[in-house]
């Protein structure tokens, strides 16, 4: 009996230990924690799935555009965090972008922004 109950309670604390490593933020959450960093602009609904992402947006901070995707593609992840991917989308043929993750999420840039960075690591639950 107590061989069971010892069981059950590591299967519990597992349980608890996963889902707290679980993120359940989306694009929307992210922008939002973003925001309470730094001042963003232009927020645009992106055409994500053609990427393969689960979601993404772009925004401006000054004249810099930087779009933020979520990804489930562990693929995708891999690639991202060596810092540049490369998308192949249909009539624009190869893109290739640089980026910084954490997480599920990835954001791109073409002028580096340490600010921005910053509020995006710190956005990331």
């Amino acid at each position: 009996m107590k061989k069971l109950i010892s069981a059950l309670a590591l299967a519990l604390c597992l349980v608890f230990a996963l889902s707290a490593c679980t993120s359940t933020q989306n694009v929307d959450d992210v922008i939002t924690e973003i925001q309470k960093e730094i001042t963003i602009t232009d927020i645009t609904e992106k055409a994500a799935s053609l990427i393969g992402a689960d979601g993404g947006k772009s925004f401006k901070v000054g004249d810099n555009v930087f779009e933020l995707y979520k990804f489930t593609d562990t693929a995708k992840l891999d690639e991202a965090s060596t810092g540049s991917m490369v998308f192949n989308l249909s009539g624009f043929g190869e893109i290739t972008v640089t980026c910084i993750t954490k997480g599920k999420f990835v954001l791109t840039y073409t002028v580096k922004d340490t600010a921005v960075e910053n509020a995006f690591n710190k956005a990331i639950k």
